[in-house]
């Protein structure tokens, strides 16, 4: 009877001492995967500040671009036959 209660005692302990490890598993996995969310939304939100500042500076190179070589932009030509020379 004693052996018995022994080994009830022992997996009972056991028992118990899985469910805490695994809570606190738990627990600590859903921070992570909170920290996680969070880090992946920042770096969300910073490459898209970085794609608009990128648009928009090339924006303003393409305006650039076009003011200061518009003469060197060649005009098409126009023929009567064949193919057009630029």
């Amino acid at each position: 009877m004693l052996k018995l209660i022994f080994k009830g005692l022992v997996v009972g302990n056991l028992l118990a001492l899985n469910a805490i490890v695994y809570m606190g598993y738990r627990t600590f996995s859903g921070g992570l995967d909170l920290l996680k969310s969070e880090i992946a939304l920042q770096m969300e939100e910073r490459l898209k500040e970085e794609y608009d500042f990128i648009q928009k500076d090339l924006k303003g190179l393409e305006s650039n671009l076009l003011e200061s070589q518009k003469e060197l932009i060649p005009e098409t030509a126009t023929v009567e036959s064949g193919l057009p020379i630029f």
